[in-house]
């Protein structure tokens, strides 16, 4: 209680139009440490305008928007008025170059309310406060410093008129000169700052303890010349402090400037420094004369907060770019899924229009809606696997392999595309490379990943070549081309997903781009590592896969910030190209499917293949049929 009421008080003036901002400026006032706060409110800006200019408070907190008017409005008025007391701007929002627009119309600093807080809030004031009071003891400094050359002046005169001698004019000059410094010691030492002085006739210069204190020297101990004290300043800042005194040396003008000192432990400190020069009746520098004092808690606030307006900048530039690249995506996969989609609906629509089609439209007909099924498969299942790979689910079926019958696998795949396009595939496949042990089904995506890519940016006549080696204790598959090859600027960027640029740096190629992400992530999880190399636009491209040999399975590698995925497991596509034909005879199926569609083919493959179907459209269906008919003959698989 009595530390409460041995705080300064402070008069504050709130300009505020909406109550419940008041509400809660005068709660985080409440709660200010080391002040006691009277709060007046003034509701609107003709109410602010009155309470201004009653001229009763210490502080003025002033809101961005009141009504047709704004904050800005009313500190210009408050600056032509001159009322003599600062003011912190409070605004809802940051906007781009309001802070400064606001210190230009004469705030002292700038709040944002989403972000103020007690210590925020006590910060400002006090920062501001402090600042009010260095403009008052520099006011009154000048007054003490106009008083004085006034004082000096007459003694001059007095003493001109009783001296006969220079070294009697000298002594009695220097008498007064060390009366002048106890009074300048004085009155700066309530203030917290250091004074200097420099005699531009004898080249003295006195630099006060304040000064050294504020410099880092000793206590006790200051510079005892203008070359030591430039000497202390950042190099940075050095020429241009040295530029300032000799202008205000040069020009009848007041100084005012803002420099870093290097303290001897190698801290750097912030000074704010103002003087004057004073001249005899021909207008020759006689003396010069300043304070300075330190503001390295503002310059560093100042600081932080562009940093923050910067992060806040960068964050938001991040969120658009998501934001593009989110709306980018999701048209890519619309118009990815509907190139299949199209095809299927005009085949649909020929069939439907032709009464008896002949055996080589149908023909025609299956094949092209085979294609377009296949299409939009590979592409859910890319999908699919980025969204295992986000989630952290996608997991292998580690096994022993042999990394030739692996290649085997994924060139019959690619084969028929090689040589529809004309390209030729050469292999170099050492037999006993191997074994390794890896998941069969996605070493062979790696692989039809790879060939693929190689197959579509090559050109009718190129050729695509497969080498697997052992190399020390990893297996080595290295898949090249010679076709479009890639801008030695892209390659950095290859792995990424929803990356599908040719040598140009345009999409050409349908696909989502999610290939050799997929790619990347796959061998990773194998233990292994991959990496593009190409000479440059049309030499080529290499991919390099070092896996290592009969490696236990390793722990699964973070998920990447952007999870990566293309291509579909290489088994599945054998198996639609090649399944065997099987008979099911005697086997008793019951189908649950809520889609009708898929219900009913699953239905129809199974029934053709001999099996004893059932089809039931929901989980209750299938226990109730089970409780009325089938108890006899339950379902050998459900």
């Amino acid at each position: 209680m009595q530390a409460e009421a041995q705080a300064p008080a402070i008069r504050v003036l709130l300009v505020e139009d909406d109550e419940d901002d008041y509400r809660l400026t005068r709660e985080l006032l409440a709660e200010l440490p080391g002040y006691r706060v009277q709060l007046d409110w003034a509701p609107s800006y003709e109410a602010g305008l009155s309470a201004l200019a009653r001229r009763g408070h210490d502080l003025c907190l002033l809101d961005y928007r009141l009504g047709e008017c704004s904050g800005l409005d009313l500190l210009r008025r408050a600056a032509a008025e001159d009322y003599g007391i600062p003011f912190i701007l409070l605004t809802g929002y940051g906007a781009f170059g309001l802070d400064l627009e606001a210190m230009r119309a004469g705030a002292a600093d700038y709040l944002l309310k989403d972000r103020i807080d007690a210590a925020a809030l006590e910060r400002a004031i006090r920062y501001t406060l402090e600042r009010k009071r260095d403009r008052e003891a520099l006011a009154n400094f000048n007054q003490l410093l106009e008083r004085r050359v006034q004082e000096r002046t007459t003694e001059l005169e007095q003493t001109n008129a009783a001296l006969q001698a220079e070294t009697q004019r000298s002594r009695h000059a220097e008498e007064g000169l060390k009366e002048s410094q106890e009074r300048l010691r004085l009155a700066v030492a309530t203030a917290q700052m250091g004074y200097h002085y420099r005699d531009f006739e004898t080249g003295m210069a006195i630099y006060s303890d304040q000064i050294g204190q504020l410099c880092g020297l000793p206590p006790g101990s200051s510079f005892a010349t203008y070359e030591q004290f430039l000497n202390a300043v950042h190099p940075d800042d050095r020429e241009r402090v040295a530029e300032t005194l000799a202008r205000a040396t040069r020009e009848d003008t007041d100084y005012v400037h803002e420099y870093r000192i290097i303290q001897p432990n190698r801290t750097v400190r912030w000074l704010a420094d103002r003087g004057r020069v004073y001249r005899d009746e021909h207008g020759q520098p006689l003396y010069g004369i300043g304070l300075a004092w330190d503001i390295t808690a503002r310059r560093e606030a100042e600081m932080e907060r562009e940093a923050l307006y910067a992060e806040e900048h960068r964050l938001r530039e991040r969120a658009e770019a998501a934001d593009r690249a989110k709306d980018d995506f999701l048209a890519l996969v619309s118009h990815e899924l509907r190139t299949p989609l199209n095809a299927i609906v005009l085949w649909l629509n020929i069939l439907e229009t032709t009464p008896e089609p002949d055996a080589a439209t149908l023909a025609r007909a299956t094949a092209f809606l085979k294609r377009s099924v296949d299409q939009q498969r590979r592409l859910i299942d890319d999908l699919l696997d980025t969204a295992r790979i986000a989630s952290g689910k996608l997991q292998l079926e580690v096994r022993a392999l042999d990394p030739a019958a692996v290649a085997e696998a994924a060139l019959e795949v690619v084969r028929s595309a090689a040589e529809a396009r004309g390209v030729e595939i050469h292999t170099l496949i050492d037999a006993n490379a191997g074994p390794i042990t890896g998941d069969a089904g996605r070493l062979q995506q790696v692989l039809w990943n790879l060939l693929s890519n190689a197959i579509k940016f090559t050109p009718r006549g190129g050729g695509v070549h497969l080498h697997i080696e052992r190399v020390d204790s990893h297996v080595r598959i290295v898949v090249g081309d010679t076709g479009s090859g890639i801008d030695p600027e892209l390659l950095p960027f290859v792995f990424e997903r929803f990356r599908q640029l040719d040598a140009s740096g345009k999409r050409r190629h349908g696909g989502l781009g999610l290939g050799l992400a997929l790619v990347h992530y796959l061998v990773q999880l194998h233990g292994g590592s991959v990496r593009a190399e190409s000479p440059g636009q049309g030499r080529g491209t290499t991919f390099t896969v070092d896996l290592p040999v009969r490696a236990a399975r390793l722990p699964v590698p973070p998920v990447p910030p952007a999870p990566v995925g293309e291509g579909r497991k290489v088994d599945d596509e054998v198996a639609a190209s090649g399944a065997k034909t099987s008979s099911l005879a005697g086997v008793r199926l019951l189908v649950v499917d809520d889609q009708e569609d898929a219900r009913e083919a699953l239905a129809t493959v199974l029934a053709r293949h001999g099996a004893e179907v059932s089809a039931v459209g929901s989980g209750s269906e299938a226990l109730a049929l089970l409780a009325e008919g089938l108890e006899s003959a339950p379902p050998h698989v459900l």
